[in-house]
């Protein structure tokens, strides 16, 4: 199965993205062509053009990153079709750390796999 390393969704109004809404040009230049949502089924075919049958959504800078944590794992949960895993933000300088990266830690998909498993060194897991 050929996988999609990395890409983004976004849902304007499920998600806050400052910078998306924000109309200042961006280090990649102007970025009016993507501030609008961009929804699984769009990407399914966008994907699909290229080979790719499954995919890992990488973060895109949400105000609140347990937010889009929580949306994208709704999204993969709902769609078994697609086989689609996260990398989800935590900032670990954050005062309530504990709480975030236990939650974090929580939105992790260990499907069919068998080695490399992430390791928590600091705060508590919630399995």
């Amino acid at each position: 199965m050929r996988i999609d390393a990395h890409h983004h969704l976004w849902d304007l109004t499920a998600v806050h993205y400052p910078w998306i809404l924000d109309k200042t040009p961006r280090f990649f230049g102007d970025h009016t062509p993507i501030r609008r949502d961009y929804l699984l089924p769009e990407f399914k075919g966008d994907a699909d053009q290229h080979g790719f049958k499954g995919s890992v959504h990488i973060q895109v800078g949400a105000a609140d990153p347990l937010v889009e944590a929580n949306w994208i794992d709704n999204i993969a949960r709902e769609n078994s079709d697609w086989p689609m895993v996260q990398v989800a933000f935590c900032d670990m300088t954050e005062a309530d750390f504990d709480s975030v990266i236990r939650v974090t830690s929580h939105h992790n998909f260990f499907e069919r796999t068998e080695e490399r498993h992430p390791r928590l060194r600091f705060g508590r897991a919630h399995v």
